[in-house]
């Protein structure tokens, strides 16, 4: 009997299946985006099922969006770095920026924007989009990308996810009392209970 591979294990196939999931996820909401729920029922009465052309940027069926797109490269990240790090994932965040995507809400291009000028002219991305944040900010991108850092961390104490979760967060909206809200989601996602 052939020895099962690392890529067989139960762990593998539950990473697949969330970063599959928020894809396909993202993708299907991509169709609605900025839809009010009643123009979403009367075009879609049993709900939105299949991958199709179309949404409000005229996305090809399965294309990913911005949250997506910035999942992945948080993704790539901790991949290649083995670690959760701030300064990293935020040029990563950057180049992502730097590649003109199709989309991205005002929370990121405030962000991002002065980020890239930040590595542009030698210094911190992570600290320049941190000060640049928008406390006002009501953006869910966060949570819209959190599940490879819940994937990577699943085997950490929930405490050092929670402090990643924060600074993943922090780079593009000043966090304060409104991340509290968030934990308890945030744990969710990576409990494996």
């Amino acid at each position: 009997m052939p020895h099962p591979s690392a890529d067989d294990s139960p762990i593998v196939s539950r990473a697949r299946g969330c970063l599959l999931g928020q894809l396909a996820g993202d993708a299907l909401g991509g169709l609605v985006e900025f839809e009010t729920p009643g123009q979403i029922r009367r075009r879609y009465p049993h709900g939105v099922r299949e991958l199709q052309d179309g949404g409000t940027w005229g996305t090809l069926a399965g294309q990913p969006t911005d949250d997506s797109e910035m999942a992945l490269a948080l993704a790539r990240t901790l991949v290649a770095d083995g670690r959760s790090g701030i300064e990293n994932v935020a040029r990563a965040y950057a180049r992502w920026y730097e590649s003109g995507p199709f989309d991205m809400g005002g929370t990121c291009r405030t962000a991002l924007s002065a980020a890239t000028r930040s590595l542009r002219e030698g210094r911190s991305a992570s600290e320049r989009a941190q000060a640049s944040a928008s406390r006002a900010s009501q953006a869910n991108g966060a949570l819209m990308r959190i599940s490879p850092l819940a994937i990577f961390a699943a085997r950490s104490p929930k405490e050092d996810v929670m402090l990643w979760a924060r600074d993943d967060a922090s780079q593009l909206r000043r966090i304060d009392g409104l991340f509290a809200v968030r934990q308890p989601a945030i744990l969710v996602v990576v409990s494996d209970n």
